[in-house]
Formats: structure tokens, C-alpha cells, sequence
């Protein structure tokens, strides 16, 4: 390969980084895996260089970069999920002043609709970590102890990470401080709570192979359980990782078209949804929804509909037929009602910073609703869940 072709690849791996719906902080594992799938296609010795840098430049270009286009990349979560990137910058209104924000911390964060902020976690550097305690009603920086802090849905839990501890899951209760330490095998993506804060759903990878499994956590009793899922029969390329179904008994992984051409400077287009088991890891069923799932939160509250990532667009689908309904300003959305839906819009200002808001908008991705958000919270992955 070329030295102009790897620098091509190089390009469009960022630039394919960077426009993903559902951005984890774990962007290095996320572009290690890419360049393990890129590397069966591509000469293994300039692709490989190419993706040392990928590794070295994806996480700040992508924490810095503003949104040039929908879809937007909100809140998540029926009643938690995550919320990624930007939305659009013209609608967006003036925050309030820097001292409306002070003490911020020492209330809930209410959003419209009459959600709350139940965490953040960061995207980035520096380490920006939040933690709601309902016992309390104030939220808990968690900065210094973890590199990164996911709030549950609901109790007083929430799953965290530590540099010292790689390979592990902490599960750390909110008003204590106390954590617990479970052993999660692979490398793992952003993980996923189950809607009622069981369960948490991890997406895993073996370093050997780059092969895709599933990991559950149970807090009841501290039990974990991996099920391996099979390149070879359900090929998942581009940005992979498994989401909760809406009852919590499946989850699904994105499976690649495999007759439509693939280009590394854009998504892949999707076939549909591959449903497993969550109890055995075996394949359910599938459903023709042609895009990235964020989570249990983009699913209509009776099911029959989705908000999805497509190809070029975000778009709500109906679940049995595939159907494009139209699209919507945000792939990574949170219903909180039949009619009413929650997204993330984060504009990068003129003089380098990020105004934040949550935005309420109907089924046809009209705005009804906004609250701005506090300027610490621009970096993060928020999540939010009923009060």
C-alpha cells in the first residue's frame, strides 16, 4: 500500500470516528476494533500504522469538533441512557450567565418533560464526573476516584471505571462511596443499564481476534456472564456495540449489509437488527431496522417504533416493517411519553466553548421544549431518568 492510500485510510478512519452517532470514551478501543476489521480487507502493515495515529489524535479531534450536520447526539434512556454529541446550532439559545450556575451541583437538574440529570460522565480530558444522590438530592463529583461514572436508572447505584483496575467493573453506591469490584473479562465499551438498574450490559472484544461478545452484570449478586457472538455468521462492522431491547429479555447488535459497498469515510450500511437472548446468548430473532440503536431509551414506549442512526441521517422506524417514518434531529434520543422525546444539543461557540441543552421535541422533531444545562456538563455523557 501507498504511502498517499495509508494516509487516504488514515483520513477517512478519523473522519468515520468522528461522525458516529453513539461515541463512547472509549474511542481508542473503538478505533483499535475498527482497525482490526479494516486490517482483513487492507495490507496489514500500512493499515496498522495508520491506526497507531487513529489511536494517538481520535479522542481530543472528536471532544473538540463541532457537529457539522445531523443527526444530533443526545440524552438517552427510558429511564437512562447516554447522550453523545452535538445537536443543531441554529436553534440553539444563550445559556444563562456563569453565576446562575453556581452551586449547580447541590440540586436536581431538571429537564423538560419533568426529567432529571442523573449523571455525567466524561468524553475526554480533563476527567469530568457527576453522580446524582436521590438520598440527599444533590450530585456527587467523582472525578479524582474514577475515570468514569455511570449512574443507574434508578437506586443508588452506579457502574464505574478505574485506571488501576483494568479488566474490572466497580459497582459503587452513591451516598457510602463504597464500591464492590467485579472481574468483566475483554475490552469493554460504554456499558448499558437495564431500564429498572439490574442489569448492566457491556459490549465486549477479544484483543486476539477482534471477535464481538456480550457481557451481563447482575447487582443482586455480583454474577457475570459472557456469550460470545460469531463474526463469521452475524458480521457487525463500523461502530458495534450491543443495546437493550425494551423488556429487558434480548439485545440486539447491528448487522451490516453485506451487498452494499463499504467506504471507511462513512457509516456502513446496516441490514437490520440481530435480537440474542440475555439470559443464554442465543440468536432470537431479527428485525429489519436499518441503523444503530443508542439504547432501551430510542424505542417508542409501546415498542412499535425506534429513533435510529442511518447512514445519513437520523430517522424514526417503524419496528415490524423497517419503514422510515421521517427523520428527527437526533439519533440518540430518551422518550418519556408516546408523544414526546429528549435530546442533547451542544453547540461549539465562536470563542472555543460549548453551550449545552436538553431539548424536548414531538414525534415529528419539532421543538416544544429547552433548558440550558451547566457549561461543566458541555464534555461529558449525560444521563437522565425520571425524578
Amino acid at each position: 500500500m501507498s504511502e498517499r492510500n495509508a494516509e487516504r485510510l488514515l483520513r477517512g478512519a478519523v473522519h468515520d470516528l468522528a461522525g458516529d452517532p453513539h461515541q463512547s470514551p472509549d474511542l481508542v478501543t473503538v478505533a483499535v476494533s475498527r482497525g482490526r476489521r479494516i486490517r482483513r480487507r487492507r495490507q496489514a502493515g500500512a493499515v496498522a500504522a495508520a491506526f497507531v495515529a487513529v489511536a494517538a489524535i481520535a479522542a481530543p479531534y472528536v471532544l473538540l469538533r463541532p457537529d457539522p450536520e445531523p443527526p444530533a447526539y443526545p440524552i438517552a434512556g427510558p429511564p437512562a441512557a447516554s447522550a453523545t454529541t452535538a445537536g443543531p446550532a441554529s436553534t440553539a439559545s444563550p445559556g444563562p450567565e456563569p453565576t446562575e450556575w453556581r452551586d449547580w451541583e447541590s440540586a436536581p437538574l431538571k429537564l423538560p418533560g419533568g426529567w432529571i440529570v442523573v449523571g455525567a460522565t466524561t468524553t475526554g480530558t480533563p476527567v469530568s464526573n457527576w453522580a446524582y444522590d436521590r438520598s440527599r438530592g444533590h450530585y456527587v463529583d467523582t472525578a479524582k476516584e474514577f475515570s468514569s461514572v455511570w449512574a443507574a436508572p434508578r437506586g443508588r447505584l452506579a457502574a464505574v471505571r478505574q485506571a488501576t483496575r483494568p479488566g474490572e467493573t466497580g459497582l459503587l453506591d452513591i451516598p457510602t462511596g463504597r464500591v464492590r469490584w467485579i472481574r468483566t473479562a475483554g475490552q469493554i465499551l460504554t456499558p448499558q443499564w437495564s431500564p429498572d438498574g439490574s442489569r448492566l450490559l457491556m459490549t465486549l472484544m477479544e484483543g486476539s481476534t477482534g471477535d464481538f461478545s456480550f457481557g451481563v452484570l447482575t447487582v443482586a449478586d455480583d454474577s457475570f456472564h459472557q456469550f460470545p457472538v460469531p463474526s463469521e455468521k452475524y458480521e457487525c462492522t463500523d461502530l458495534c456495540r450491543f443495546t437493550w431491547v425494551p423488556g429487558s429479555k434480548e439485545v440486539a447488535l447491528p448487522m451490516t449489509d453485506p451487498a452494499a459497498p463499504r467506504s471507511e469515510s462513512e457509516p456502513h450500511l446496516r441490514q437490520g437488527l440481530q435480537l440474542f437472548s440475555v439470559f443464554d446468548g442465543t440468536p432470537t430473532r431479527f428485525l429489519p431496522v436499518r441503523g444503530d440503536v443508542s439504547g432501551p431509551s430510542a424505542w417508542s414506549p409501546d415498542g412499535r417504533m425506534v429513533v435510529v442512526a442511518g447512514q445519513k441521517a437520523a430517522q424514526l422506524v417503524l419496528v415490524d416493517k423497517g419503514a422510515v417514518v421521517q427523520q428527527m434531529p437526533s439519533a440518540d434520543v430518551t422518550w418519556i411519553s408516546a408523544d414526546r422525546l429528549l435530546y442533547l444539543d451542544r453547540v461549539l461557540n465562536s470563542g472555543g466553548s460549548v453551550d449545552v441543552a436538553a431539548v424536548l421535541v414531538d414525534r415529528k422533531g419539532a421543538e416544544v421544549g429547552r433548558a440550558a444545562l451547566p457549561g461543566e456538563l458541555a464534555g461529558t455523557d449525560i444521563l437522565v431518568a425520571p425524578r
